[in-house]
């Protein structure tokens, strides 16, 4: 489940959205902390089905998830995409909406995927930075965590 909130500001560039705080996933085995700075489009979902999907919809949460994960690739790609599915489930998005977008991200996402894993093999820094992660935020330390303000 989601601790706290998402809070976003516009990005720089037209469709970035920027975590204005850090943004945390919790379940019973793991922890994941979007770090605060991290750029995403949201769902990145194409001009043609946006009438049926917004870009901005109440699966923002899971879709900013879902695009950390592929950013920093610390598990399989149908790992992120599982993720995702059940990040959609538990805010709440309905049982159809969750399944188009899951089976659109099992279809398209290879080649975002493929592409961050080129960056990230070939120049992990510039990747990371251009996207508002240090590499330090990629393990932060437990103590840190706790004291997040959820």
């Amino acid at each position: 489940m989601f601790l706290g909130e998402l809070i976003i500001r516009d990005g720089q560039r037209s469709g970035e959205w920027v975590l204005h705080a850090p943004f945390v996933w919790q379940t019973d085995d793991e922890r994941i902390v979007v770090p605060e700075g991290f750029r995403t489009d949201l769902a990145s979902i194409p001009r043609l089905f946006q009438g049926l999907i917004p870009v901005n919809g109440r699966h923002r949460r899971a879709a900013v998830l879902h695009d950390y994960l592929y950013v920093v690739q610390d598990r399989s790609r149908s790992a992120a995409d599982r993720l995702f599915l059940t990040a959609m489930e538990s805010v709440g998005v309905r049982w159809s909406q969750r399944w188009v977008m899951y089976a659109a991200v099992r279809v398209g996402g290879w080649l975002p995927w493929l592409r961050s894993d080129r960056e990230l093999r070939t120049d992990p820094r510039h990747w990371l930075a251009r996207h508002g992660i240090e590499r330090e935020e990629l393990r932060t330390p437990p103590a840190e965590i706790d004291a997040i303000d959820v």
